[in-house]
């Protein structure tokens, strides 16, 4: 993929946070590198990883990525789960028949007519989205942030925060502490 789709190319990856770690120490890592390739989690995982995770990896917050929610793998391969039934006795040469066959299948009559309905849809998502940038403008205005660079800026100064936070802040140790002897003298008496 590096090679054919060649620069600023976004993959996405239930554990992206971990694979691009994996991939920058790979013998691919240059090559990434190089490509400026970024790993993003998808929409429907991205929401359990922690918020320092979802700022540099959840597509709502990376420029370029659209509407996309980076799930179109994990609905085919659940789509492809129906074989399992069918091919778990199988022999090696009927179950990569099978899976060729759903392949063809899939393409033939699932893919291509589904298409052009993906892209209406997504046509009219966006024109929606595009009818309310009066008002996130005027929200915005209303928030102190009269441009969406400020927004940016706002979620580059968060990231920084949540880097600064190595350890929990000491008074909330203390009061965690105190709050354990509370309960430690209570169960005592």
């Amino acid at each position: 993929m590096l090679d054919v789709f060649g620069i600023d190319l976004g993959g996405g990856y239930d554990i992206a946070c971990s694979f691009c770690k994996t991939l920058d120490n790979s013998p691919l890592g240059p090559k990434a590198r190089e490509n400026n390739h970024r790993s993003l989690v998808g929409a429907f995982h991205g929401h359990a990883h922690n918020r320092l995770c979802q700022l540099k990896n959840l597509t709502i917050y990376v420029d370029g990525v659209g509407l996309e929610d980076l799930e179109g793998n994990a609905w085919y391969f659940a789509f492809s789960n129906l074989l399992a039934p069918s091919v778990r006795h199988a022999s090696t040469f009927h179950c990569r028949q099978a899976i060729a066959n759903h392949t063809v299948y899939t393409d033939t009559f699932k893919t291509y007519q589904n298409l052009s309905t993906f892209l209406l849809n997504n046509y009219k998502q966006a024109l929606g989205i595009l009818n309310t940038k009066p008002i996130v403008i005027a929200t915005l205005a209303n928030l102190g942030a009269g441009n969406p660079e400020v927004v940016k800026e706002w979620l580059q100064e968060e990231e920084e925060y949540l880097h600064s936070l190595s350890k929990e802040p000491l008074e909330e140790t203390l009061e965690m502490e105190y709050y354990k002897m509370l309960v430690n003298l209570q169960k005592s008496e």
